[in-house]
């Protein structure tokens, strides 16, 4: 099994991958943070070592041209609201290049219109302040220890993720999950799309 993970951080879905019977795993996981890249090496470091899987770990931008050939992905992830933090003219183009390499499935995670707020990097019981701006595309987060946190962050309507990857990947699953599966203190699991080529 080929697999990119973009905006990596969490691992795991290594060792689901190995139960269901993969014993070749090939990885490719890239964020445009250094800090996430230590995070993602420091979290895979007993798994690496598995007979079979083989990760490496890249500073890359998701906007930008991927280095993989032309349908050599089985199964691209791109978790943790990846695509909430792109401007969103640029989702068209980014779709398009997801899906020139993936042969198979890609599954993203966002955060929908109407999602329960959530303060990222921290538990939202931290949270003094919390402010999406819609319009804008722009969130910002004070916290109680005084740090300041303010980023691009876009929330998803179903019929507006459709329509970013309904011409590139056959959609087969677009719903809301409920599960709190985190990197970050407070990040639950969003909704997802589970599409195929």
């Amino acid at each position: 099994m080929r697999v990119a993970d973009p905006v990596l951080g969490y691992v795991g879905w290594v060792l689901r991958a190995r139960a269901l019977g993969f014993s070749n795993i090939t990885a490719r996981g890239f964020d445009i943070a250094q800090a996430q890249i230590k995070r993602a090496r420091l979290a895979a470091r007993n798994l690496s070592g598995l007979p079979g899987v083989n990760l490496t770990f890249d500073v890359a931008d998701l906007a930008d041209r991927l280095p993989e050939s032309d349908a050599s992905i089985d199964l691209t992830l791109c978790l943790y609201s990846a695509l909430s933090h792109l401007p969103v003219a640029s989702l068209k183009d980014i779709s398009t290049e997801i899906a020139r390499v993936t042969s198979g499935h890609f599954i993203t995670t966002v955060r929908p219109v109407g999602s329960t707020p959530t303060a990222f990097f921290d538990s939202v019981e931290n949270v003094r302040r919390l402010k999406q701006d819609h319009v804008r595309d722009r969130c910002e987060i004070d916290l109680s220890d005084g740090r300041r946190l303010a980023f691009g962050f876009h929330l998803f309507t179903a019929v507006e993720l459709r329509n970013h990857f309904s011409g590139c990947f056959d959609i087969e699953d677009l719903r809301g999950l409920t599960c709190s599966l985190s990197i970050y203190a407070g990040l639950p699991v969003e909704p997802r799309t589970l599409a195929r080529r």
